[in-house]
C-alpha cells in the first residue's frame, strides 16, 4: 500500500491583493472537593482552602470535581480544554475561515483526473495560474508531496521536484503533465514549468469538528478537529498505528507515528486523506497533531 495522505477537495482560491492572495483567491481529590462544597461560598470568598480549591474558589466547592476545567490538577476536558491558535505547521497569521473563489486551473485538472478508472494514469497538458500550497505531506529525497488548493478543489501533488522548499501559502503556477487516480485519490505526478511567485496566499482550513468527514467532498482539503482518543486501533502500515478520535457526536481514523492513549485529548489541522474509500487523517507529519495527555 502506497502510504501517503490523499488531500483533498475543497473550493479554494488566490486573488492577488497586494503581496497577499486573499480568500478570495489563492492535589485536590473528589473528597477534597465534597469537603469544599461543605464549606460553600465561603471558600471562593476569603480563599481558606487556598491550592485545594483551585483558581474557581467557590465554584469549585459548590460542585465538586470541576478543578480539571481550571487546570488544577483534574482531568481535562478534550471537547472544551484546546487550543483555538493551533493550525498545525500552517502558520496562524496565513489561515481563513473563507473557502477559496477563483480557479487558479484546477477544475480542469480535477476533471481529468476524476475521468480515469482506479489505478489509471493520463498525460496532460493543463496550466496552473497562481495556485496555493496549502499543506506540505512529505519530502522523500529531493521530491516533495503537497496539496494544492484553489475555487474549485484540492488536489494532492505526488512526489515531484519543487525548485524551492515549500511551504503552506506558498503560490505557484506550473504546467500539468500527469494525473492519475491512485486507489480513488486523485493526484497530479508530474509537473513542469514550475515558478514560484513572490506573493503569499492564505490557507483555507475547514473548521469540521463535530460534522463527519467527507472524502468524496473534501480530500485534501485541511480541515481541523479536537476531541478525544477512545480507541486504538493497532497497526496500520509500516510504523504507523491507527486510533478513533471522538469529536463531538463524530469519530475518526487519525493514522499515526505517535504514541496516544484512549484519554487524551488531541487537535489535528490536516488534508483529508483517503483509504478504502473511507477518509482519515493520515498524519504524516507529526506537527499537523497537539496533543494533551489524558487525566
Amino acid at each position: 500500500m502506497r502510504s501517503v495522505v490523499s488531500l483533498s477537495i475543497v473550493w479554494l482560491v488566490a486573488s492577488a491583493c497586494g503581496n497577499t492572495i486573499t480568500g478570495d483567491f489563492a492535589t485536590d481529590s473528589g473528597a477534597a472537593e465534597g469537603t469544599d462544597a461543605a464549606d460553600g461560598a465561603s471558600d471562593g470568598a476569603d480563599g481558606a482552602d487556598g491550592a485545594s480549591d483551585g483558581a474557581d474558589g467557590a465554584s469549585d466547592g459548590a460542585d465538586g470535581g470541576s478543578d480539571g476545567a481550571d487546570g488544577t490538577g483534574g482531568p481535562v476536558d478534550c471537547q472544551t480544554d484546546w487550543d483555538p491558535t493551533f493550525f498545525g505547521t500552517i502558520a496562524e497569521d496565513r489561515v481563513t475561515s473563507t473557502p477559496y473563489g477563483r480557479d487558479a486551473g484546477l477544475g480542469s485538472v480535477l476533471a481529468a483526473a476524476r475521468a480515469l478508472d482506479e489505478g489509471r494514469g493520463d498525460n496532460v497538458s493543463l496550466t496552473l495560474t497562481n495556485v496555493a500550497v496549502t499543506n506540505v505531506v512529505e519530502k522523500v529525497g529531493e521530491d516533495y508531496t503537497i496539496t494544492l488548493g484553489d475555487g474549485a478543489g484540492h488536489v494532492l501533488v505526488y512526489r515531484v521536484p519543487l525548485p524551492t522548499t515549500p511551504e503552506p501559502g506558498m503560490v505557484l503556477s506550473a504546467t500539468v503533465r500527469r494525473v492519475e487516480n491512485y486507489s480513488g485519490t486523485l493526484e497530479i505526478t508530474e509537473l513542469d514549468s514550475i515558478s514560484v511567485s513572490g506573493a503569499t496566499s492564505e490557507v483555507y482550513v475547514y473548521d469540521s469538528y463535530g460534522a463527519s468527514l467527507d472524502v468524496a467532498l473534501q480530500e485534501s482539503l485541511n480541515v481541523r478537529l479536537y476531541g478525544e482518543v477512545t480507541s486504538a486501533d493497532g497497526a496500520c502500515g509500516g510504523d504507523f498505528q491507527c486510533f478513533t478520535l471522538t469529536h463531538g457526536l463524530s469519530t475518526e481514523t487519525v493514522r499515526t507515528r505517535r504514541s496516544l492513549e484512549v484519554g487524551d485529548c488531541a487537535i489535528v489541522t490536516a488534508p483529508v486523506a483517503r483509504f478504502e474509500g473511507a477518509a482519515q487523517l493520515d498524519l504524516r507529519d507529526d506537527g499537523w497533531m497537539q496533543v494533551t495527555p489524558g487525566g
